[in-house]
């Protein structure tokens, strides 16, 4: 995998600056027992108990969205959808479950859970919450936080939102840690450049926003699976962007 560009991430050796850093390998070897490092889940919640995510200040409308973790037949997969051309945004695209925060959310967690569960009927009770990613925000100016969260129950019985979801997509991680389905794509908005990250797999194209958080989510994966634990460690550090607390 190739670090981020922009606002995003970069793996280095312990030679890195220490005051930049936002996840220190040992840390991560203390955390998490040798029978675990090559399980996705495991390592990722692991990981998330020492990340400390990028926060953006107030000001646009808030949302929150759910990156389901899945386990199906012994093989451990990202969930999501496709959305229908009845929709108000983003019609026809691949996205995580999520959207808007609603006056009776009492956190943006809520939102993530409760807009899950409406999208593609899974219960809130259902979901071991991991941990979150940085904000972003969308091309539509949405300030979004993810959620990332394990799908404890397998097979699980989704039940798709008729007028919001057209179709649900289960991702295998081993495809998408393979560089050879991601597709960068150079390009410019409003004077900045930046790079458009495109997964793909069995037709569909996960890009945009999705495509951002996945990358994000996939970079901090990998750092943690290619810690040496018998070597000198590896750290990764955090390149913030402006604005980002």
């Amino acid at each position: 995998m190739s670090a981020f560009a922009d606002n995003q991430w970069a793996v280095k050796t312990n030679t890195g600056q220490p005051d930049s850093s936002l996840l220190a390998a040992e840390d991560f070897e203390q955390g998490i027992p040798s029978d675990e490092r090559r399980d996705f889940v495991a390592v990722t919640r692991h990981l998330l108990k020492i990340f400390k995510p990028a926060r953006l200040p107030e000001g646009r409308r808030r949302a929150a969205v759910l990156l389901p973790l899945y386990e199906r037949d012994g093989s451990q997969h990202v969930v999501v959808t496709r959305r229908t051309d009845l929709v108000e945004h983003h019609k026809g695209q691949i996205a995580f479950p999520g959207g808007a925060v609603e006056a009776a959310d009492n956190d943006i967690l809520t939102t993530a859970l409760r807009e899950t569960e409406e999208e593609i009927g899974v219960d809130r009770s259902h979901v071991e919450v991991l941990g979150s990613l940085d904000d972003i925000v969308t091309i539509t100016n949405f300030h979004v936080t993810p959620v990332v969260g394990v799908i404890t129950s397998s097979p699980y019985a989704f039940t798709l939102h008729e007028r919001e979801v057209a179709e649900i997509i289960e991702i295998p991680i081993v495809h998408l840690l393979d560089e050879r389905n991601l597709v960068e794509e150079p390009r410019e908005r409003d004077g900045v450049q930046y790079i458009n990250y495109i997964y793909r797999y069995e037709g569909h194209d996960v890009w945009g926003a999705t495509g951002r958080i996945l990358h994000q989510y996939l970079e901090l994966l990998q750092a943690g699976l290619d810690v040496n634990f018998d070597s000198a460690l590896p750290r990764v550090d955090r390149r913030k962007p402006e604005g980002y607390a």
